[in-house]
């Protein structure tokens, strides 16, 4: 964007003023570009190691759905002083891995700042969880929505969960999560029922594929804290450099 106005006018001087600011504006310094480097490669894991560990994780995860979720808060708050040291090697690896702007690993440190918000989240429902009486919940409960029109699918209550705290009240205002609960509850589960119902998902395996690593953890996490599994992450060849 340029402005241009007539020679010889009584405001000349702020026309070339306008010109040379919005001219800077309209093209700026380009960025610099730095191309994808390979990495070395992790070593393949050995058919008779994968079904070492597998078998290993098997025996431990009746251990982890039993376990109660103020220990498993424990231990994934230590899992979250690892991954905040080791962040900032992650986004450079990446970086390296992918390719970006003028050396910054703006983007993929927000990956990991992600990842490591996800957790703190689930440790706090955890330990939240461990306690007697109903979960405290933030929004309280809602009343169901009617019925949408031409079905005959009724609707339960509504718990609102998001946003929640200072801080997502900030950032994502106007925005709006909830859980609708089946007709049948009359009231969200209950701590004791809930722990009731910790049966053991078994062994999962994750294929760290994605090109985020946040997603990766997002589905370990999911699968530890939502659904019991345990959790073996295979790494494609690709990206395994940001793996263990």
């Amino acid at each position: 964007m340029v402005l241009e106005f007539l020679s010889g006018s009584v405001i000349q001087p702020l026309a070339h003023a306008g010109n040379h600011f919005f001219r800077n504006l309209a093209t700026p310094e380009p960025q610099r570009y730095i191309r994808p480097r390979p990495l070395p490669h992790q070593p393949e894991t050995r058919d008779d190691r994968q079904h070492m560990e597998l078998d290993d994780l098997a025996k431990k995860a009746p251990v982890w759905a039993a376990m109660p979720p103020r220990e498993k808060a424990a231990i994934l708050r230590k899992c979250i002083d690892e991954l905040e040291f080791i962040a900032y090697e992650g986004a450079v690896a990446a970086c390296q891995l992918k390719g970006c702007v003028n050396g910054s690993a703006g983007e993929e440190t927000l990956g990991w700042a992600c990842a490591i918000g996800m957790i703190r989240e689930l440790c706090d429902s955890l330990e939240a969880a461990d306690g007697p009486g109903k979960l405290k919940l933030e929004g309280g409960e809602l009343p169901a929505v009617e019925p949408f029109p031409n079905t005959e699918h009724k609707n339960g209550k509504r718990v609102k969960v998001f946003p929640r705290g200072l801080y997502e009240h900030v950032v994502f205002g106007g925005m709006r999560g909830e859980l609708w609960l089946n007709p049948e509850a009359a009231s969200p589960p209950s701590r004791a029922k809930t722990l009731a119902e910790n049966k053991s998902g078994g062994v999962a395996v994750v294929l760290g594929a994605g090109n985020q690593v946040a997603s990766v953890f997002s589905d370990i996490m999911h699968l530890l804290v939502n659904e019991n599994h345990v959790v073996l992450c295979k790494f494609h060849h690709i990206n395994d450099c940001v793996g263990p």
